[in-house]
């Protein structure tokens, strides 16, 4: 063997390749639950605005209060996930 290829070898960790590709798999498994857990849409209606279907959800009592979220985001990582919902309701 030259210099190269055995540093090349001792540098590669094939023992840990094992362990590592199930931590991977274990760490992307837990995030796409708690990315789902968190992005779960709550029950809601819809209505048609000038040919866009909306969701809406009606909570609580009293005042009305409109909440609108941004592009990319929904209403429950915005309110419902922070308690921002409930405080209002």
């Amino acid at each position: 063997m030259t210099a190269s290829s055995s540093a090349i070898i001792s540098f590669w960790p094939v023992p840990a390749l094992p362990w590592t590709v199930v931590l991977l798999v274990v760490v992307f498994a837990i995030a796409t639950l708690v990315f789902f857990r968190i992005t779960h849409r709550v029950e809601g209606e819809y209505f048609d605005s000038n040919g866009v279907r909306l969701h809406y959800t009606a909570q609580g009592e009293g005042e009305p209060v409109v909440l609108l979220h941004g592009f990319a985001v929904n209403a429950d990582l915005n309110w419902r996930l922070p308690g921002i919902t409930q405080a209002l309701a």
